[in-house]
């Protein structure tokens, strides 16, 4: 569990229902001087630093016990109100009739003494309240405010009379103030004194025109190191951006690269595929014109040279050599495969002896062939002789 450190603590509040006697002393009657909340504490050195009084901490009965019989000071004493300075200090006393109505801590006071009563009257009209507390630094929230930490124990040791609006308020005898640091005197008689609050809890005072000094140069290193801690952040997002750059040119160019090795493999195919394209047709017209010279020199043999084979189709050379051996062959509704068969089966006789190839005739002297071709066709295809 982490310790709670002490600190001196002085809050403001405005003096309220006060009326001077018959013997001359000013009587405050249930003034305000505390209440819950989250409050700003400023120091001398320009920090701010937001403490919550919760309810249970500020009307707890310990707390509310503290605020009875009380000295009142004119301004705040340079340590803590004691018996042995009470006689230096004290201008009044608070009563014993600290109380709480669930929005104050309250209690009445007397002040005394005529020096002080003096600057009352020429408006010297707010109370600070010294008081010493624990300060628990977690930080939570109070009534929808956040606040950096929290007041415990808090025991009241003073309540001094202070200048109106030191601290920027613009209260009065007559009207309630935010509560505040106020880290700032005069002590009676000496220079102006400030009070600074050191990171580590401790307090020093100052005459003012050192503490100004003190102050300048506690804001000029914290600036100083608020401008390193943001250049090593500034540095740091332009390193990270900076990689984000690279990667992102690393990662376009393994792109590019992929997106080029694609472009050339497709191109390579195309170009196979093409010079595939191009020997395709190359074979098949070499097969066709070896096909056509077969088909002429098988024709020949019925035909004879004479044919004009240029002028046509190898459809129609076949059904003409055909023609030249059956000539009731009739070629109308027959398909290619039909036709095809025909010929084929025509060149076993077509190269029977008696045919004249030269002349596309047969031999005068060889009737008994034609005969026996004839029979042939006659087998093969059920023509006419």
């Amino acid at each position: 569990m982490t310790a709670l450190k002490t600190v001196t603590r002085y809050d403001r509040m405005a003096i309220m229902d006060s009326a001077i006697d018959d013997d001359g002393f000013l009587n405050i009657t249930a003034c305000p001087i505390a209440k819950p909340g989250v409050f700003p504490y400023r120091f001398s050195d320009g920090s701010e630093l937001m403490e919550a009084k919760l309810p249970d901490d500020i009307f707890s009965p310990g707390t509310v016990e503290s605020a009875n019989s009380k000295p009142i000071t004119n301004d705040h004493p340079n340590e803590t109100v004691k018996p042995s300075n009470y006689k230096k200090y004290a201008v009044g006393m608070t009563h014993n009739d600290a109380t709480s109505d669930g929005r104050h801590l309250k209690v009445s006071m007397t002040v005394a003494d005529q020096h002080t009563l003096d600057q009352i009257r020429d408006g010297k009209h707010e109370l600070s309240i010294g008081f010493l507390a624990n300060v628990d630094e977690n930080p939570g929230e109070f009534q929808g405010t956040r606040y950096d930490a929290s007041q415990k124990n808090i025991k009241i040791n003073h309540i001094a009379i202070v200048d109106c609006g030191r601290a920027g308020h613009d209260v009065n005898l007559f009207g309630d103030s935010a509560e505040m640091v106020q880290d700032d005197k005069k002590q009676n008689g000496g220079n102006q004194m400030t009070k600074l609050m050191l990171d580590s809890g401790d307090e020093i005072e100052l005459e003012s025109e050192a503490a100004k000094k003190v102050q300048a140069q506690f804001k000029t290193y914290k600036q100083q190191i608020t401008d390193a801690k943001e250049q090593a952040k500034k540095s740091k997002q332009e390193a990270e951006e900076s990689d984000k750059k690279a990667k992102a040119a690393k990662d376009d160019k393994d792109k590019a690269e992929k997106e080029a090795n694609k472009s050339k493999a497709e191109a390579d195919a195309e170009k196979d595929k093409a010079k595939k394209a191009k020997q395709d047709a190359a074979d098949s017209i070499q097969k066709a014109v070896k096909a056509r010279l077969s088909l002429e020199k098988q024709a020949k043999k019925v035909l004879g040279d004479s044919y004009d084979f240029e002028s046509k189709d190898d459809k129609q050379i076949k059904v003409d050599a055909i023609k030249q051996l059956n000539d009731s062959f009739d070629d109308k509704g027959k398909d290619d495969v039909y036709i095809n068969t025909y010929f084929d089966a025509m060149q076993d006789i077509a190269e029977t002896k008696g045919f004249d190839n030269a002349g596309g005739e047969f031999h005068k002297d060889g009737a008994d062939v034609k005969e026996n071709n004839l029979d042939l066709y006659d087998k093969k295809f059920g023509g006419e002789k």
